[in-house]
Formats: structure tokens, C-alpha cells, sequence
């Protein structure tokens, strides 16, 4: 290894020139002759070695400047070049933000065009919400309208308690129109068809109604009777057993029977006082409030509640036929309904049933006819039978044929016994015919037995004040001494069977299981009555 004079660089091989200044790396020669050169060299040897010297250097200083440049740039260079990458994704990070706020932009004119289609939309459903809205007003307004339309339905006030309606407010706040034209009646309008006596309105009486639910609101009576244009009566409740008029404020509920029975009853003898006697719909309750009645001396009871004579149980028959006994003896004239069922009352086993208490021999059973007049005159009654519905009546499976009613032909059962017939009266009770009455503010048409009963009670107050007594247990001298005479109006028509349930009975001359002995003529019932205490 030779190490070069000049640069200092090593030289591991034989080389005898420095392979980086250049630089000859042979030993020189002695000279004896310092002033002659050495033999084989040239004159300018020394010249030649000071320039290969000063390029040497330059070389050596050029190389240290490379190298130092070298590094420099290396170093310096990588942290640009870091720099410039940093500035290249910075400027991409910025082209990227420029895209996304782009899209951001888009997607917000893209939202803000949803938002108008929504709000568009909202616009149009809220335009077909009102039309909707008006479209069933004008429905609402439309059945209201025509509400006359509806068929006449039935629902067994004599075994639940609620009342046979038919919507009619077409009338409804209007004044009542004339009689003829239409086939309902105002209670007045029905009791001068009957021919009631117009100079008494049973003043001195009272009538005592017992209803086992609902109630009556005083302002259906006021506009009840301002139609009439009649005086209102004198309108008690009483409570029995802590029930109390309670209105249900239903069309289809316990109201309708119990405004009924006050406006029917009331528009007969509107002179007569009322008492609505509440009571619980039990047993009990029933036989509490006859028991009330009886013991506030009323003078009529109306009675338009029952139900099958076999759907009772033993002791709750007993307990208010007593209580009924009791009200005949003590000169009350009570009115039962005999049902709205036909001859099943109600029951689907194909046998005759009747009603109780309507069944019971203290009491005067009222069934129905369908009444049609003209010009102010009854033209056509018959028994009243629309199909699904009718007048009850038939032969007790309870009580046994009174001595009183032995002198009628009342059908033998189908066991081979006698019992009591029903009903003894009638008077029109079909709901095509029907009763016109205010309820919950609203001219509604009522039909069945429990309007005509309510009505006899009306006319059984009226004789009572043309008499100047009470009738009181009437049956016996009706059977005996009035029945066959003029005093009532026959029902030859009709019969009581419902199609694929019962055969029913028919109506005929005199007495008959339908329509007893007919409607009441009411001044010929009236003198029929004054021979007899």
C-alpha cells in the first residue's frame, strides 16, 4: 500500500501514478550533478511537477466541493423534496376539499330541491285532507239528510230495556208537518183518532212510570211539548234503591224508553202529574219501585219492561206479581206491554212464550196494531207484525185461566191446559206507524208495545177524571161488561207469527191472543165504564 505524496489518497496496488491527483508515485533519483538533470528526464520536469501539483489541488478542491455540494443537495434536498411532497398533498387534500365542497354544493341544491318537492307535496295532501274532509262533511250532512231512509229497526224494549227507534231528523227543529202524507203520529194526534173526549186531560191524576235505566232531559220535554203546543205536565223522579234518572245519552239506550213513556203518557193527560219511578234493573229493583208507586198513591202505573216468561226465576216472579196483587187492591190500574217478539218473545225453540209481568192476571196487557189514517180519520188497523218483529201475546205457561176470562176463547196450550190469554188491550204500536217524540234534541219516530202501553195509560187517566174515579183492577168488568161492546175498535187482521220461528196466533172477531179486544173508541169507553164501580 503506497500512499500518494500529494493527496494523501492510498494506493493499495503497483500503480505508479495516483489515480486521483495524478501524481507520479516513482522515487526520484540521486543526481551527482545537481546542476544537470537526471538522465531520461526533461528540462522542464520541474515545471511539469507544479502544475500537476496545482491541478492536483484543484481536482482534490473540486472533489471536497462536489462532495460537500452532494451532500448539501442530499441533505438539503430531501427536506424540499419532503417540502414539495408536503405542498403536492396539501394541494391534493385542497383539490379534494374543492371536490367535496362540489359535492356538498350539489347535495344541498339537491336537498333544497327535495325540501320544494316535499313542501310541495305537503301543499297537495293537505289540499286533499280538506277535500277528504269536505267530501265527508257533505257524507255526514247527506245520511243526516236522509236518515227518513233508514230502515225502521226493533230493539226489544220488554226483554233489555231499550226502545224501538227510528230516526227521523228530517223534522228535526222544524215545526211538525200535517198528519196526512206521512205515516207516524203525534200522541195527541193518535188520541183523537181514538176518539179520547178533548174536554179533560187528567187533571187530578197521577202516572207512575217505572223505568230500570236511563233517564230524560228536561230540555227534550220543553221542546216536546212547545211542538205540541200543549202545557208541559208536572214531571217527578224518584228514586228507588239508589238508582236516579241518569241519562245515557245514547238514541239506542234506556233513554229512549224512558222519554217515551213521559212524552206519550204526558201529551194523553198532559193535566195528569208524572213520577218516573228509577230503580235498579233487578228483581228487586222492579218490585221496589211498584212497591213506591203504590205506596205514593199513584193512580195509574205504565209498565213497558219484561222479558219471557221462563227467562224469570221463580222467586222474582212471585215477589212482583205480590207486589202487583197489592197495587190492584188498592184501586190502581196498572199497564203492562206484551212484548215486541211475536208469539216467541224472544225465544228461538220454536214454542209460544209470553211476556211477564205482562202475563200476570193483576195487570192490563197491551199489545199492538199498525194504524193508518187520512183526513183525519183511521182508515185501516191491523195486528201489528212487520216480520222480524210484532205485537207479544199467546197463553201464560205461569198462571192459570182467570174466572174473568172464561168467557173468551182463549187457545188451549200445546200441553193441554188452560192459562191466562194475553194481551186485553191495543193500541198502535208498529214502528212504521209510530210514536213522534224529542230525544237528546233530535224528532224521533218510537214504535212497539212500550209506546202503546204508556199511551193507555194516558186514556185509562182520562176516564179516570171523566168518571171522577179511579177505575182501579179493571179486568174483571172489562171481560165481563165492556169488552163486547162498541168501546173498542176490532183488529180482525193480522196475526203474530215470525217466519221460521213461530206460527203465531191470529187475529178475529171479539177477543183474540193478538190485539185482545181491540183499540179503545174513547168516549164510547168512557160511558161503557160509568155503570160500573
Amino acid at each position: 500500500m503506497k500512499t500518494c505524496p500529494f493527496c494523501r489518497e492510498e494506493i493499495r496496488d503497483d500503480a505508479v501514478k495516483c489515480r486521483y491527483c495524478g501524481s507520479s508515485l516513482l522515487s526520484p533519483q540521486p543526481s551527482t550533478d545537481k546542476s544537470e538533470p537526471v538522465p531520461g528526464t526533461a528540462a522542464n520536469q520541474v515545471v511539469y511537477v507544479l502544475d500537476q501539483g496545482l491541478v492536483r489541488f484543484a481536482k482534490f478542491a473540486l472533489a471536497i466541493l462536489a462532495l460537500f455540494v452532494t451532500v448539501g443537495a442530499a441533505l438539503y434536498g430531501f427536506d424540499i423534496q419532503k417540502g414539495v411532497d408536503k405542498v403536492r398533498e396539501g394541494v391534493d387534500k385542497v383539490r379534494d376539499s374543492e371536490d367535496s365542497v362540489q359535492k356538498m354544493i350539489k347535495e344541498v341544491e339537491k336537498t333544497a330541491a327535495g325540501v320544494e318537492v316535499s313542501k310541495q307535496r305537503i301543499i297537495e295532501t293537505e289540499n286533499k285532507v280538506g277535500q277528504l274532509r269536505d267530501e265527508a262533511q257533505a257524507l255526514v250532512d247527506s245520511i243526516n239528510a236522509n236518515k227518513r231512509e233508514v230502515d225502521v229497526f226493533v230493539a226489544r224494549i220488554n226483554s233489555s230495556g231499550q226502545g224501538s227507534l227510528q230516526t227521523d231528523t228530517v223534522i228535526a227543529g222544524a215545526a211538525i208537518p200535517p198528519q196526512s202524507g206521512r205515516p207516524w203520529f203525534t200522541a195527541l194526534e193518535l188520541a183523537r183518532l181514538y176518539d179520547m173526549p178533548t174536554n179533560i186531560d187528567g187533571a187530578g191524576q197521577t202516572i207512575g212510570l217505572i223505568e230500570l235505566g236511563g233517564g230524560f232531559q228536561e230540555s227534550d220535554l220543553d221542546l216536546y211539548f212547545r211542538k205540541l203546543n200543549i202545557a208541559k205536565p208536572h214531571v217527578d223522579s224518584v228514586s228507588v234503591d239508589g238508582a236516579k234518572n241518569q241519562p245515557d245519552k245514547s238514541m239506542l239506550g234506556a233513554d229512549g224508553q224512558v222519554t217515551l213513556d213521559i212524552e206519550v203518557a204526558g201529551a194523553v193527560a198532559h193535566g195528569a202529574s208524572i213520577k218516573s219511578y228509577f230503580a235498579p234493573n233487578t228483581d228487586t229493583g222492579f218490585v221496589d219501585a211498584v212497591k213506591q208507586a203504590v205506596k205514593d198513591k199513584v193512580t195509574v202505573i205504565s209498565i213497558s219492561w219484561g222479558q219471557p216468561e221462563s227467562s224469570w226465576s221463580k222467586q222474582g216472579i212471585i215477589a212482583l206479581n205480590s207486589a202487583l196483587n197489592t197495587a190492584a187492591l188498592q184501586g190502581i190500574t196498572v199497564l203492562c206491554a206484551a212484548g215486541d217478539s211475536g208469539a216467541s218473545d224472544g225465544l228461538h225453540d220454536g214454542k209460544p212464550h209470553v211476556d211477564f209481568p205482562s202475563s200476570s192476571p193483576w195487570v192490563l196487557a197491551v199489545g199492538g196494531t199498525k194504524l193508518k189514517a187520512s183526513a183525519g180519520n183511521a182508515t185501516t188497523e191491523i195486528v201489528w207484525n212487520d216480520g222480524s218483529s210484532g205485537t207479544g201475546g199467546g197463553v201464560s205457561e205461569l198462571f192459570p185461566l182467570p174466572d174473568w176470562q172464561s168467557g173468551v176463547s182463549v187457545p188451549i196450550r200445546k200441553d193441554g191446559q188452560k192459562g191466562r190469554g194475553v194481551p186485553d188491550v191495543a193500541a198502535n204500536a208498529s214502528p212504521e206507524s209510530g210514536y213522534f217524540v224529542v230525544l237528546h234534541g233530535e224528532s224521533t219516530i218510537i214504535g212497539g208495545t212500550s209506546a202503546a202501553t204508556p199511551f193507555w195509560a194516558g186514556v185509562i187517566a182520562l176516564i179516570n177524571q171523566g168518571l171522577g174515579r179511579n177505575l182501579g183492577y179493571v179486568n174483571p168488568i172489562l171481560y165481563k161488561a165492556i169488552g163486547a161492546t162498541a168501546a173498542f175498535r176490532r183488529i180482525t187482521q193480522g196475526n203474530n207469527g215470525i217466519p221460521n220461528v213461530i206460527e203465531g196466533y191470529s187475529a178475529g172477531p171479539g177477543w183474540s191472543p193478538v190485539a185482545g179486544w181491540g183499540s179503545p173508541s174513547g168516549s164510547r169507553l168512557l160511558e161503557a165504564f160509568r155503570p160500573h164501580s
